[in-house]
């Protein structure tokens, strides 16, 4: 709603429905009309009204997360949070041989790569 009191329609985006789902999502999970106060990222162009949801609070205080949800709905403290600092290495084979469209040849990256 603008300062104006003039109401505005947006547009909102969450995660697949099967992690919104493992998040606790459900069908009658939202009523129409309910408050409820959404955060999130706006879309990059400011013209749109597009919003991808990180979470939804309810008026009684309970939020839903849609943003951020770690794989098969684990929770973060379940999660290594250590992670690495050490990101040297390959990241990338050296030969990364390509299939060419509607050809089923593979050609080598570089000359001393062919067979």
């Amino acid at each position: 709603m603008r300062e104006s009191g003039e109401t505005v329609e947006w547009l909102l985006e969450a995660n697949s429905v099967s992690s919104v789902k493992q998040a606790g999502w459900h069908a009658g999970l939202f009523e129409v009309g309910e408050q409820v106060t959404v955060t999130g990222i706006l879309d990059r162009n400011d013209r749109k009204l597009l919003l991808f949801i990180d979470a939804i609070t309810k008026s009684d205080g309970s939020s839903y997360r849609s943003a951020g949800i770690p794989p098969g709905g684990a929770t973060l403290s379940s999660l290594d949070t250590e992670g690495s600092t050490d990101f040297s290495g390959v990241w990338q084979p050296e030969c990364c041989c390509r299939l060419p469209p509607r050809d089923l040849a593979i050609y080598p990256c570089r000359a001393s790569d062919s067979r």
